[in-house]
């Protein structure tokens, strides 16, 4: 797996080189760190479906599913700086401050490229998320959003440790 990460905010130079991305729980670890260019490569088992992990460098520290395949694959991964994520939970309506003992879960609903997201998803979750999903707007967290604009993100912040199934429905 060769792995490209981005920074949210576009961040030139890229600001997360030597941050570690690991396969979750491998027995031996499985990790490699994150060249100035964003850059990885992981050597996976084919066919296999796996968390993969991000820290350090000032990085807010994230988890990514991916599926892999028989061949080789390129992923795109956006990473987040601490600061950045930490303004983002602060504006959550009903939020006041990014809980350390608990996680935040942001999604995405893309079409076509990856690039393109998707207006109008709604996401869910089994079991559900205490504060539930607020949806982006141009102009950030909306209070008002019952479903995804144009950029296809939403978040969930402060929620419990545990494993969790997402669903996202969508017009058409």
């Amino acid at each position: 797996l060769t792995g490209t990460c981005i920074d949210w905010l576009r961040t030139e130079p890229f600001p997360f080189a030597g941050a570690n991305v690991c396969v979750h729980n491998a027995d031996p670890a499985n990790c490699a760190e994150i060249g100035a260019d964003g850059v990885f490569t992981l050597s996976l088992a084919t066919e296999s479906a796996i968390n993969l992990t991000f820290e350090g460098a000032g990085a807010y520290p994230s988890i990514y599913p991916v599926g892999t395949g028989s061949e080789d694959i390129a992923w795109n991964f956006t990473m987040v700086a601490e600061a950045a994520g930490d303004a983002v939970i602060q504006g959550f309506p009903g939020v006041e401050a990014a809980d350390e003992t608990k996680g935040h879960m942001a999604v995405y609903a893309a079409a076509g490229d990856l690039n393109r997201g998707v207006s109008g998803a709604v996401f869910t979750t089994t079991p559900e998320t205490a504060n539930g999903f607020k949806y982006f707007d141009n102009f950030g967290l909306s209070a008002d959003a019952e479903a995804s604009t144009f950029s296809g993100n939403a978040v969930s912040p402060n929620i419990e440790p545990g494993d969790y199934t997402v669903a996202a429905t969508a017009p058409g």
